[in-house]
Order: structure tokens, then C-alpha cells, then sequence
């Protein structure tokens, strides 16, 4: 893919690992969109490699290293746009979100990144949003943190950058995985959540997505000794304490401490 210079270009960037049931319809949703595909394998034994090639992308290798944030890190040094979209394989850009996301590429040079929303979507087809900061400007500096739910934000404010807000989706399909492929993502997730937390125990962040992964699984009094870490570490900014309040309350709920739930309710 040639990347002239009429218009802002953008690089998508992945990391992959033997996706070959979903990748094809997440490289399908940003046809026309993206002007490079970068994809960092860290050790497909399946049809993953041959696929993306299939649809330009270059494909670098990369050696695992339970960290998140270094493989992305990775795969951001071989884009060449101006403009970086992060994505992984069980994820798809929306069809009404298209257009809306060309209008965002500007030739802009100050630190930026762009919020979007992620449509998770349940095994029972049912679903709820999240967001996530999967839109940046490229070379100017900003990178990942966080060996897992890795992150720009804070690299992009700590250059002094600007965060901003979209209405574009990207649904992810990873949380409606069944069987093995789901017992395998959740330990991994387990162990490096948990392995966060040890390294970075005043990291609000790490305490947050972990009391996430407590009450996915169903373990809403685990959820809340670590959801009420991150509230008294006070690091987050209005939009993230909003949603750290409203799963407090949620979690409060679901033990049956409604007066306490209702303390935190937003």
C-alpha cells in the first residue's frame, strides 16, 4: 500500500496471534479506510500470517512477552501514516463509522487522540459499550502503557496532548468467545491482571481493570476490594471515575449492599 501525501494517511496497527476464524472480517471492515496494515505475530501456527498478507498487510514477527503494551509498542514503529488506528483481530469497525473517521484525519501535529466506542458483544447476542482510545496521531511521540488494557492516554497527556471524543464504534466480538478459546483468554487475562496490580500496586488503572475482570467472572466482592483501591487512589479523570462510581454501585448491587449502592450511583 503507497502512502502519498495528498491527504492525511492512516496506519492501522495489530497484534495477532492464530486468529484465522475472525481476522478476515475485521481487515473487511476497514477496506478503503486504512492506507497501511501493519500486523506484529507473536507466533501463529495457524492461517493468521497467510490471511492478513492476503489483504496487504506487512506482517512482522515479534516474540511474546506477557506485556501487552511492548508488542503494540512494536507494531507502531512500522507505521508510516499519519494517523494510527489500533485494533485487534476479533474487532470490526463499524460500516456507519467510515466516513466519520476519514473526517477525523487532519494533518495536525500536536499530540492527540481520539475516543471511541466499543460495542461488546455478550454470548447471549446482548451487549454494552465501552470506550477506548483507539485513534492517535502518529510521530509526535505518543506510545502504550500497561502490560495489559494497554493505554495511550497517559503518554498522550503527558506530552501535554489532547484527548478527544467520537460517536465512532468498533464492536468486539471477544467477549461472546465460548469452550476452550474462552477458558484460554480468561487464564491468560488472570495472570497478567494480576501480575499488573503486583508490579504497580498504586496504579489506579490496574486496580480498575482488574476488579473488571473480577466482576465479568461473576466475583463482585473481589471486583470491589479492588474497584475501592482505585477509588481512593483518586487518579482518574471525570469520564473514568464516572464509570468507576457506576461499577461500584453495580457491584454493590449484585452483593446485596444497596445502601452503599446508592453512595456511589452517578
Amino acid at each position: 500500500m503507497g502512502l502519498s501525501k495528498t491527504l492525511p494517511k492512516l496506519s492501522l496497527c495489530m497484534i495477532v496471534k492464530d486468529e484465522e476464524s475472525v481476522i478476515e472480517d475485521c481487515l473487511k471492515s476497514v477496506k478503503g479506510v486504512v492506507d497501511q496494515i501493519v500486523v506484529v505475530d507473536t507466533g501463529s501456527r495457524d492461517s493468521t500470517v497467510e490471511i492478513c498478507k492476503r489483504y496487504g498487510a506487512e506482517v512482522y514477527y515479534y516474540r511474546w512477552r506477557d506485556d501487552f503494551s511492548a508488542a503494540r509498542n512494536e507494531s507502531i514503529k512500522y507505521a508510516r501514516g499519519d494517523w494510527i488506528l489500533w485494533m485487534d483481530a476479533d474487532e470490526r469497525l463499524d460500516p456507519g463509522s467510515v466516513e466519520k473517521l476519514k473526517r477525523l484525519l487532519t494533518f495536525e501535529r500536536k499530540p492527540m487522540a481520539y475516543k471511541v466506542l466499543i460495542k461488546n458483544i455478550k454470548p447471549d447476542g446482548s451487549y454494552y459499550f465501552s470506550d477506548a482510545h483507539r485513534l492517535f496521531r502518529n510521530g509526535v511521540g505518543i506510545f502504550f502503557t500497561g502490560i495489559i488494557h494497554e493505554q495511550v492516554a497517559p503518554s498522550v497527556l503527558s506530552l501535554g496532548g489532547e484527548i478527544r471524543d467520537t460517536d465512532i464504534v468498533i464492536s468486539h466480538i471477544g467477549y461472546s468467545y465460548t469452550g476452550s478459546r474462552e477458558r484460554r483468554k480468561k487464564e491468560r487475562n488472570r495472570k497478567l491482571l494480576l501480575k499488573y496490580v503486583d508490579r504497580e500496586p498504586r496504579n489506579a488503572y490496574a486496580h480498575y481493570t482488574l476488579g473488571q475482570f473480577y466482576a465479568l467472572d461473576g466475583d463482585h466482592h473481589k471486583a470491589l476490594e479492588h474497584y475501592l483501591i482505585a477509588y481512593r487512589l483518586d487518579q482518574f479523570d471525570k469520564s473514568l471515575t464516572g464509570s468507576l462510581l457506576n461499577v461500584i454501585a453495580e457491584s454493590y448491587i449484585e452483593v446485596g449492599e444497596y445502601k452503599k449502592a446508592k453512595e456511589f450511583a452517578v
